[in-house]
């Protein structure tokens, strides 16, 4: 795998997850500042993210995939704990 298709899978994951964000915050749109959880920004990040994940288990072994899971989901436990104290 050369690095213009590394960089074309990263750059697809990262725009899917923007534009997943615009969409859902253009829908939420008419709600109040304080109560949107994600924008466009975060799914941009997580669709990122999702990208590497992929990337590293086609490079090394599937294995990396459920470790990948587990480490976004303790990253937003995480944060949900520390935004209610």
């Amino acid at each position: 795998m050369d690095q213009l298709e590394i960089f074309s899978r990263l750059a697809l994951s990262f725009g899917l997850g923007l534009m997943i964000g615009i969409e859902r915050g253009w829908r939420t749109r008419t709600m109040e500042e304080g109560t949107r959880a994600f924008g466009a920004r975060t799914f941009a990040l997580i669709g990122l993210f999702g990208g590497l994940i992929g990337l590293t288990a086609s490079l090394t072994h599937e294995a990396v995939i459920p470790v990948g899971i587990g480490v976004f989901v303790s990253l937003v436990a995480v944060v949900y704990f520390v935004s209610i104290q």
